[in-house]
């Protein structure tokens, strides 16, 4: 009987399919129960899984399914167990007022993007790059994220901000004046009033000690958020505190001594801003005397210019309490003249007193160099 060819090779390419299905289902079987990867850890985790790839210690899977195939990722580049973020550059104290630049690693997906945030916005900001840049001393968190394949994954440092520097204000006088005297000096027989009372508005009948507390808190808030700490040496009106122990206050840790008082004169035409400090010659003081003088002309020319406020200059006083006291640079800013009806209602106009304060702390930028 003679064959035809065509039959012969049909039958012959039925059998050779018939053979590589059983094959590849035996592959299938094989590798579902017994594979593993090159690390040793078992590639297949079900029935049905196929290897379709081995590269290093990177497995990829693929799940097959009627519905279509999954991708899976095992102890590789994309394992979730290895997506971490691994500060590369960090600081954990910072001064207000510099910046930092933070740098950070993203170990097993390097597709990702880091994203950058500070936990107190008031104290600082971070750009997308994670430079840092501190306003205010506080205690921060900066983070790091980013969303890989398997999940988000963060990273974080605790971040102090050390303050530019510590200044002390003293709002002058207090409800109540304490006749009582002490030495005007370290071993002074010379001696004055523990707290003298104070003028008052001639226009507005306010206390000089309600003006300069008023001004004092805004100082304190204004430097704050430049960066500063601020001692204030008195809270509140009613209190009992001598000019000696005001400066003792201000010596404890601050760098500069800033105290707040308003003028009085005979005649109403008077008017102005001064800033008062020790001479060289002043026996309990005199080294201090050119950073006071300094400190002095910072203050009051920045404060004037801020404000629009007539400058009678820097005057040195060597009879001052709390001056003589102090330890630290110091200055005695006298803002206005109460006596005088326009400067009195200047002074209690709430404009008016934040354009004093942004001049004054603007003129202790410019005292430490930050300006």
């Amino acid at each position: 009987m003679v064959t035809n060819n065509n039959d012969y090779y049909k039958g012959e390419l039925n059998m050779l399919k018939a053979g590589l299905r059983n094959a590849i289902k035996g592959l299938a079987i094989t590798v579902a129960v017994c594979s593993f990867a090159v690390t040793g850890s078992p590639l297949c985790e079900a029935e049905g899984q196929a290897v379709v790839e081995a590269k290093g210690q990177a497995a990829v899977q693929t799940v097959g399914n009627s519905q279509g195939a999954v991708l899976k990722t095992y102890a590789g580049e994309n394992d979730a167990s290895q997506n971490t973020i691994v500060f590369t550059k960090s600081s954990k104290k910072i001064t207000a007022g510099r910046s930092f630049q933070f740098e950070a690693e993203l170990m097993g997906d390097s597709s990702a993007k880091i994203s950058w945030k500070v936990d107190k916005t008031k104290y600082a900001a971070i750009d997308e790059n994670g430079l840092l840049t501190t306003q205010r001393a506080g205690t921060i968190r900066v983070s790091a994220s980013a969303d890989t394949v398997n999940g988000v994954v963060a990273a974080s440092v605790k971040v102090k901000i050390k303050p530019k520097k510590i200044i002390a204000i003293d709002a002058g006088h207090q409800a109540r004046a304490n006749g009582n005297t002490e030495p005007v000096g370290p071993g002074a027989s010379t001696r004055k009033a523990k707290v003298a009372g104070g003028t008052t508005g001639v226009y507005t009948r306010v206390p000089e000690y309600k003006l300069t507390l008023a001004v004092a808190k805004k100082l304190e808030t204004e430097l704050k958020e430049r960066g500063y700490k601020v001692v204030q040496i008195r809270k509140k009106n009613n209190v009992n505190i001598s000019n000696k122990e005001r400066a003792e206050i201000a010596n404890e840790n601050s760098d500069i001594y800033i105290r707040l008082h308003a003028d009085a004169a005979g005649s109403s035409s008077v008017t102005g801003a001064s800033a008062l400090y020790p001479s060289a010659r002043n026996r309990y003081v005199g080294s201090l005397s050119k950073k006071s003088k300094k400190l002095s002309d910072c203050v009051l020319s920045s404060m004037c210019k801020k404000a629009g406020t007539k400058s009678r200059g820097c005057i040195v006083r060597d009879d001052l309490t709390g001056t003589n006291w102090s330890k630290i640079p110091v200055t005695l800013i006298e803002m206005g003249f109460m006596t005088n009806k326009q400067e009195d209602i200047k002074m209690q106009d709430d404009d008016y007193q934040n354009s004093m304060v942004k001049g004054m702390a603007n003129g202790i930028d410019k005292y430490f160099g930050y300006k």
